[in-house]
């Protein structure tokens, strides 16, 4: 992936993201102190922080969907 924008955004959500997914988990087991998180998709959250982490995913996977038709032209011709 040689656009700039779309890395930037990948190695800004992935660790927020995988912060939500591990420290409840490390939470339970005693490692980390007790804190008011909730495991993404899997817990019931408020409606902002479910969709907090629905768009969060849904920007990672455009940019990984989109990462190899950036800076080239359409192959698909409008009929």
């Amino acid at each position: 992936m040689d656009e700039p924008y779309g890395k930037h955004l990948i190695v800004s959500i992935v660790p927020v993201f995988s912060l939500y997914f591990f420290w409840p988990v490390l939470m339970s087991i005693g490692i980390l102190p007790i804190v008011d998180l909730e495991i993404p998709f899997l817990s019931y959250s408020n409606i902002g922080t479910a969709l907090t982490h629905f768009a969060s995913l849904g920007l990672v996977l455009s940019v990984h969907r989109h990462k190899n038709s950036i800076g080239k032209p359409h192959t698909y011709m409008a009929k």
